[in-house]
């Protein structure tokens, strides 16, 4: 795949439980946050989840190492 230029990140999202891959993106930088704090929450494949922890966690290490792991939890509804 070519980027011609961007700046993207491979980003994968782990079931904290299961340990289980949820989704894996090659994402833009621009559209990811300034950091994955803990408990920030986020909505994917039709369920809302809340971040356990994420390495790395800020922009400009996820940007240098050009990769995010990120383990989430399910919130119950």
């Amino acid at each position: 795949m070519f980027n011609f230029g961007r700046r993207v990140i491979s980003v994968t999202f782990f079931d904290q439980a299961s340990g289980a891959l949820i989704s894996s993106a090659r994402m833009p930088i621009e559209r990811l946050p300034a950091t994955f704090a803990v408990n920030l929450e986020l909505k994917m494949a039709g369920a809302t989840y809340v971040v356990v922890s994420a390495e790395p966690s800020t922009k400009a290490e996820f940007y240098a190492s050009k990769q995010l792991k990120v383990v989430l939890q399910k919130r119950q509804s």
